[in-house]
């Protein structure tokens, strides 16, 4: 019976901490985000075609960054400017949130 109950334990504790890893590919109509947890880097594409941005270019719109786990948010450093965005994972779902670029988006992960 103790076994089981520490299995159990182990089992919960094993969900949960995975529960919360960005990694792989998440995207919408507007957002692609590609997450390495191990190696703690991310890409966001925007889709500018798709966001009404599109008289700029036709062509997507990449960032690099890092996932800093602890405070759950993305680092994208571009041309001096430091972005900080928080992001939330649920099971199959991402939510982005950034005050600072006006962005709040929700997420799918797509199969591999």
């Amino acid at each position: 019976m103790k076994r089981l109950l520490t299995l159990a334990l182990f089992m919960v504790v094993l969900l949960t901490a995975c529960g919360n890893k960005l990694d792989g590919t998440y995207e919408n109509d507007k957002v692609m985000l590609e997450a390495n947890d191990e190696t703690e880097k991310v890409e966001l594409t925007f889709k500018l075609e798709n966001t009404g941005f599109s008289f700029f270019t036709k062509e997507d719109v990449s960032f690099e960054g890092k996932i800093d786990k602890k405070e759950n948010k993305i680092i994208i450093r571009e041309q001096g400017e430091v972005f900080k965005m928080d992001y939330k994972v649920e099971k199959d779902k991402v939510k982005l949130v950034s005050q600072e670029l006006g962005i709040e988006d929700e997420l799918t992960k797509v199969e591999e």
